[in-house]
């Protein structure tokens, strides 16, 4: 296949670099400079508890967000306006390719287990589609009001959630994917459908990717064991059953950087070199760590082809010119490392921006940091942590022993690993948890890597290209059945759990506008208590409810307040009477589950009756006298 020509950015592309990184370098040490003065003049800035200190905290982090904002929206027009225009220029000179109708149609004909697979899967996120997820209960109660019509509006919950932090945080992005989607539709379902795409997408290109980097078409069943391996994994199970993490967006990105990255490396094409810088930008500013996932991988190829241990990727008329001026050298490392350093540069950018964004109004309103939060560190890593462990150490010995060239692969083997590391010090790292995402689908790679390998050996010994193809899906169940060992940590346990505490909720919501319908039907009072530690509240759902009093109840002093109904207006604690309702859709396992009422006591109506679980939300009780209790 003929290469395209360079990206022309050389001279002009080398001069905005040094530009860009002088002027970043600039606004990174005034940064440091300013959280240093704040640490240490306290006393002439307002006191952050005050009124005065709030409302100078509030004006700087809105227009520090809005400010990044503005510049990360222009960046990344300008981006896709360059990806397009390098599409365009590139199918001008190419002929053209059949619709994508007929691609999916021979995709279908081509892999049809596959195609099954997708299918039925998506179904099943389907049917579990809810909008009884915690986080989105609230960030989407906005989205209920105005009769559905205000489609195009911001929501604010989003954006309190991202793009307000002060706990030295920093994931501007993060679920804003959802956002922009709900501004087209109102359907939970849409949402799920929009999911299971990106899941599907990321299974297709991991065997895009190894097919590309092993320079083989058609390896046996590369496709479905991809599949195999993705979708049955406990920690996408985790992600993919529930719409409220950002992995899912981070996994899916990161699959189409390093894609874009190795089809750059391959063609040296201008479209890949723009898509892959769109990528990372998204990508490091979607979930705190995550910056290491996409700046990682640039530092190591950069450091391999400085050891001369990186795959010949360069003409070797560009590879061995020795320059004999400076500016000849740094000319000739640009060209062979454009969109490395480009990548490499975005470190810096990223480390300027949680500077302004985050350490500084964290540090002045002296917040506690998220970490501080957490509980104490596990490590409980799943077989492929093991398996992507034992792949990479055997190929950096042999890159080190110049027994073989690294590759793209190496370098996101160090990126995961490193990832995984940083996940453990600042949370924990457990197999099944959603955190662990990106680094399931880099041990996929590998597996299938080894795959493609193992495949072309029996190539030569077994004539049957299905036999080989059911070699390797037999192993890709070896490996799913080792992981149902202990069906707790299992996709099937995780998935049961999810189903379940979908049902709890949904249930329970059901029973209590059965409960309260029939109530107001006979004329009696309906007085609904809920917890304020509840993600049900007066604007989370229960306001559709029939009552007379939503009452609130705060676990701490163990007061009582109307939120909604009879009463809201007035200050008046409230007093909980015979008759009245406590429910508790979704709490459980609390110090504090049920409300202390004196000379009264909490009949159960109602009981959610969980299998998979020891969960004991789903509940709604009467408030009864102990004298008339039964």
């Amino acid at each position: 296949m003929k290469k395209t020509s360079h990206i022309n950015l050389q001279g002009k592309g080398s001069s905005l670099l040094k530009r860009l990184v002088l002027a970043s370098s600039i606004i990174f040490l005034l940064g440091l400079y300013l959280w240093f003065w704040i640490e240490n003049n306290r006393d002439l800035l307002p006191n952050p508890n005050s009124n005065t200190g709030k409302d100078l905290a509030g004006q700087y982090i809105y227009i520090a967000y809005d400010s990044f904002l503005v510049i990360l929206f222009a960046v990344l027009i300008i981006l896709i306006r360059q990806v397009i225009l390098a599409n365009l220029k590139a199918t001008s000179h190419s002929s053209p390719e059949n619709p994508p109708g007929l691609r999916i149609l021979a995709f279908t004909k081509n892999n049809p287990i596959t195609t099954i697979i997708f299918a039925a899967y998506t179904i099943i996120l389907l049917h579990e589609a809810t909008w009884f997820h915690g986080e989105i209960m609230g960030w989407m109660k906005e989205l209920f009001e105005g009769n559905l019509l205000n489609n195009f509006s911001i929501r604010y919950e989003f954006v309190n959630e991202t793009l307000r932090r002060t706990d030295y945080r920093l994931f501007p992005l993060a679920h804003q994917d959802l956002h922009i989607l709900s501004w087209f539709t109102p359907y939970v379902k849409v949402f799920m459908l929009a999911s299971a795409a990106e899941l599907i997408t990321i299974c297709i290109l991991s065997a895009r990717f190894i097919e590309k980097i092993a320079q083989r078409k058609n390896i046996p069943s590369i496709l479905l064991i991809s599949s195999l391996l993705l979708l049955f994994n406990a920690s996408v199970g985790n992600a993919f059953f529930e719409l409220h993490f950002a992995e899912r967006m981070v996994t899916f990105l990161f699959s189409v950087y390093c894609l874009t990255f190795l089809h750059y490396q391959r063609e040296r094409d201008q479209a890949s070199f723009f898509l892959t810088i769109l990528m990372a930008i998204l990508g490091i500013f979607f979930k705190d760590i995550s910056f290491i996932l996409f700046i990682t991988p640039p530092a190591i190829v950069i450091a391999l082809r400085m050891l001369s241990l990186w795959e010949d990727d360069e003409s070797s008329s560009t590879a061995q010119q020795t320059p004999e001026t400076l500016k000849a050298k740094w000319n000739q490392f640009y060209n062979r490392n454009k969109l490395e350093l480009w990548l490499c540069y975005l470190f810096l950018s990223f480390a300027t921006v949680y500077i302004f964004l985050s350490l500084i109004p964290s540090a002045y309103l002296a917040s506690e940091s998220y970490a501080d939060k957490s509980t104490i560190s596990t490590f409980n890593p799943d077989i492929r942590f093991w398996i992507l462990i034992l792949i990479s150490s055997i190929r950096y010995v042999l890159i080190l022993l110049k027994r073989i060239k690294g590759n793209l692969l190496d370098a996101i083997n160090a990126a995961s690993i490193l990832y995984a590391i940083a996940l453990y010090l600042l949370i924990s790292l457990e197999g099944y948890s959603y955190l662990y995402l990106p680094f399931v689908f880099a041990s996929v790679l590998n597996i299938l890597w080894a795959w493609s390998a193992v495949s072309e050996k029996l190539r030569g010994r077994i004539k049957h290209r299905n036999i080989i193809g059911g070699l390797g899906i037999s192993g890709s169940f070896l490996i799913i059945g080792l992981e149902h060992i202990d069906i707790n940590t299992s996709f099937y346990g995780h998935a049961s759990r999810v189903h379940e505490l979908h049902n709890s909720w949904e249930d329970s919501y059901k029973k209590i506008d059965e409960l309260t319908r029939s109530y107001f039907e006979i004329g009696r009072e309906v007085n609904l208590i809920y917890s304020d530690d509840s993600w049900f509240s007066d604007s989370r759902h229960l306001n559709r409810l029939r009552y007379h009093k939503l009452i609130e109840w705060n676990p701490g002093p163990n007061s009582f307040k109307v939120k909604d109904g009879v009463g809201a207006e007035s200050n008046i604690l409230y007093m909980p009477k015979q008759g009245d309702l406590f429910i508790n859709i979704d709490r459980t396992g609390e110090p504090k589950m049920y409300p202390v009422l004196p000379l009264h006591s909490l009949h159960v109506l109602y009981s959610f009756e969980h299998r998979k679980s020891d969960r004991t939300n789903g509940q709604i009780f009467e408030i009864r006298s102990i004298q008339q209790k039964q």
